[in-house]
């Protein structure tokens, strides 16, 4: 599944909850063996999304360091799960959300994204990781993306990876 997404898209958001963790390494690694494991032509470094590997309710203090410099030092000594992003993502980068309200409870009665009692710095972040993935964003076939091209690259996608090779996307540049 996570090969098809990113086969499909511009911009992958990776949320995982707190830190980077074993397990999302082990899932890249996967990922990244599949990819190379099929047939065809490599694809073009511009033809791959980025990554926004989104922390939430991400509770380290970063003084100095950036949420990239963060992921960086994570991934150090993991030279195949490097590889795997490397080979699945044109661009990686790292976001972290704060918890969006001190008290967990109040979360079920939220019904506006702007209601008072979220904590500013969630506001904040949640406003930047927004402003981020839709600078991403590409085109299909030289137009912004519809729902039938959208479906077409889909579709393209699919039969891709169905007969064991990476999508040619030549014509459908990346949505």
């Amino acid at each position: 599944l996570l090969l098809f997404v990113v086969m499909s898209s511009s911009v992958v958001v990776y949320n995982s909850l707190g830190l980077v963790d074993e397990s999302a390494m082990e899932l890249f690694e996967a990922a990244g063996l599949l990819a190379a494991s099929l047939r065809g032509s490599p694809r073009a470094a511009t033809e791959f999304p980025s990554l926004i590997w989104l922390l939430r309710d991400f509770t380290l203090q970063l003084p100095s360091d950036s949420a990239d410099t963060y992921l960086e030092k994570s991934l150090s000594g993991r030279t195949q799960t490097k590889a795997a992003l490397s080979s699945l993502f044109s661009r990686i980068t790292c976001r972290t959300l704060v918890r969006p309200m001190y008290d967990d409870r109040g979360l079920s009665g939220l019904s506006d994204p702007r209601d008072e009692r979220l904590r500013s710095e969630f506001i904040r972040q949640a406003d930047e990781l927004a402003a981020l993935v839709r600078r991403g964003v590409g085109r299909v076939a030289g137009r912004p993306p519809t729902g039938p091209l959208i479906v077409l690259k889909l579709e393209e996608v699919a039969k891709a990876l169905n007969a064991r090779r990476l999508p040619c996307m030549e014509n459908l540049n990346v949505c």
